[in-house]
């Protein structure tokens, strides 16, 4: 039964990955260019720009280049299904050994791992029903990563350091900060574990070390030397204060919270215990707490960013929550701690009540995900319809630009959004001829044939706002549709 509900809720996830499969207007645009017209995207699309380093964040994308008919949107996202699917089943594998390991009884074991697996693929859900997050391969990746290190540290076989060095290799590539993230692992095994790790396991642990600088060499000869601002010096980023990132980052994943109270309470016992039986899962959880801190030095506060924290910490939860009433029986004798040994005894029962609470919160949640996501994807493709419409019965399509927003800060997003909207109709028109947006010039008496895109962005001016507001009255415009943050006026009689 436990094995059949994880299978239901992999089935319905796999649905909705796959339902009405369509490119959406934002970073979506990178495949428009690439792999969905057949084109390999080469590595430097994503090495260079503000200070960016992560040549494989989207490359296996290009396998699709190979595949008849991998041009398309669904051809996309089957192969997120694949790769949602290897997550699910490497995640199974290991809760398994962990759980095993935990020596929890036959009688709740499949049901704890149920509820564990299903949390943690329905929470990292968000990546996979989206083509444009790198953090996708690289929670897949991670999985694969502990996995494999852990077969490795139980059985010393060649095979699992090789797929753990390259798995680790290939994540330092999809994302600047894990490549420190990996760095950090091994050397916590390394000073803390040297004595017990075998000759094959001290060759592995320092070539994921050398990683590093390989990487660092490379940023710096290839990215750092070029660049003039970096990403996370951008007004999204930069104008908020770190403990305004802080809040928000725990109300996007408050399991966070839990990870950093058990972060708490391994380094009091680590450092000040010396309790360093459990390193694997230690390590784990300090460079899962090392990322976070990196992101939100950075300033980086969207959600995505801290779903791989959470792949790398649910090891070391599940671990420690399965040790947290594990009390020596003979050392209590008074009543009060007689119901201690109680709790101790309930042990399983209690973490199996808050999996299935944490489970139900986080499937309504994907729920509600999974709504807003398949009506944008509908939007998207009726709002690229309707432009390609107008444009093949002749209407001209302008992108209201005012002069004004040379001087504005969001002039790089409004122009950023107008090349994509360009590139979708350019993708979506049936002729050769690349897609040009019309001017606010060429408005005239008779402006029948003439609709306006507006990006909303605009009102943050009062001045860019006033000056529209003008226009669209004496042009006698009227809103005819929406589209995200993007506003269609068209002639009004």
């Amino acid at each position: 039964l436990p094995y059949l509900i994880l299978t239901v809720i992999f089935s319905f996830a796999t649905f909705f990955i796959l339902n009405n499969a369509n490119w959406m207007w934002g970073d979506d645009v990178e495949w428009l260019t690439t792999t969905a017209i057949g084109k390999i995207e080469p590595m430097s699309n994503h090495a260079g720009p503000a200070g960016r380093f992560w040549p494989l964040g989207h490359y296996d994308f290009n396998i699709l280049t190979f595949i008849k008919g991998g041009n398309t949107p669904l051809a996309h996202y089957i192969l997120i299904t694949i790769s949602f699917l290897i997550l699910g089943a490497s995640s199974t594998i290991l809760y398994k050994h962990i759980i095993k390991d935990s020596q929890a009884t036959d009688k709740y074991r499949n049901w704890i791992i149920v509820f564990c697996v299903s949390f943690l693929v329905l929470k990292v859900y968000p990546l996979f029903i989206a083509v444009a997050f790198p953090e996708r391969i690289i929670s897949v990746l991670l999985t694969i990563f502990i996995l494999s290190y852990y077969c490795f540290l139980k059985t010393d076989k060649l095979i699992y350091s090789i797929i753990t060095l390259f798995s680790a290799i290939y994540i330092s590539y999809c994302k600047e900060p894990i490549s420190i993230v990996i760095f950090i692992f091994a050397l916590t095994n390394i000073l803390f574990g040297y004595k017990t790790l075998t000759k094959n396991q001290k060759i592995l642990h320092f070539l994921l070390c050398f990683n590093l600088i390989v990487f660092t060499v490379l940023y710096y000869f290839i990215v750092y030397r070029n660049v003039s601002s970096f990403y996370y010096q951008q007004p999204a980023f930069n104008s908020m204060s770190y403990i305004s990132i802080f809040i928000k980052v725990l109300r996007s994943h408050k399991i966070l919270i839990l990870i950093y109270l058990l972060f708490v309470l391994r380094v009091y016992s680590f450092f000040i215990m010396h309790d360093r039986k459990s390193l694997f899962y230690d390590s784990m959880l300090f460079s899962g707490i090392l990322y976070s801190v990196i992101l939100i030095f950075l300033k980086l506060h969207f959600s995505h960013y801290y779903f791989p924290i959470i792949v790398l910490c649910m090891p070391s939860l599940i671990c420690y929550s399965l040790q947290l009433f594990k009390i020596p029986l003979d050392l209590f004798k008074s009543v009060r701690m007689r119901k201690l040994v109680c709790l101790n005894k309930r042990r399983e029962e209690i973490v199996l009540i808050v999996l299935f609470i944490s489970f139900v919160t986080i499937l309504f949640y994907s729920i509600k995900y999974v709504k807003a996501n398949q009506r944008t994807r509908i939007e998207c493709y009726s709002g690229t319809a309707q432009f390609v419409d107008y444009i093949s019965n002749g209407y001209e399509l302008i992108w209201y630009r005012n002069p004004l927003q040379e001087k504005s800060p969001l002039s790089s997003i409004i122009d950023w959004k107008r090349d994509i909207i360009s590139e979708f109709i350019d993708y979506n028109l049936p002729k050769p001829d690349k897609f040009k947006f019309g001017t606010i010039s060429s408005l005239n008496a008779d402006n029948k044939n003439t609709v306006i895109l507006y990006s909303t962005y605009n009102n943050a001016d009062t001045k860019i706002k006033e000056s529209f507001d003008s226009l669209i009255y004496s042009n006698r415009f009227a809103l005819l549709k929406s589209f995200g943050d993007i506003n269609v006026y068209g002639y009004k009689e």
